[in-house]
């Protein structure tokens, strides 16, 4: 996995969660921070990218630690 950042945009410079999830292998997992992105965000993208590549993930959010957990399941 590779955490890629935005490129253009008003964004440029952040993570970009969706390129960031089309580089995880089966099994990984990337704990993001709660600051960087908001959870709703990461959810969506998590899946609407699965539905068109068949890649699923599964999205927990830990409030308490600050961090959101995305696993690559399939």
């Amino acid at each position: 996995m590779e955490v890629k950042l935005t490129e253009k945009g008003k964004n440029t410079g952040k993570v970009s969660v969706l390129r960031t999830i089309a580089t995880m292998e089966v099994g990984e997992i990337w704990a993001l921070d709660r600051d960087l992105s908001p959870i709703a965000n990461v959810r969506v993208n998590c899946s609407r990218y699965g539905q068109l590549s068949g890649k699923f993930f599964n999205v927990s959010d830990d409030r308490q630690v600050g961090i959101i957990e995305v696993r690559r399941a399939k």
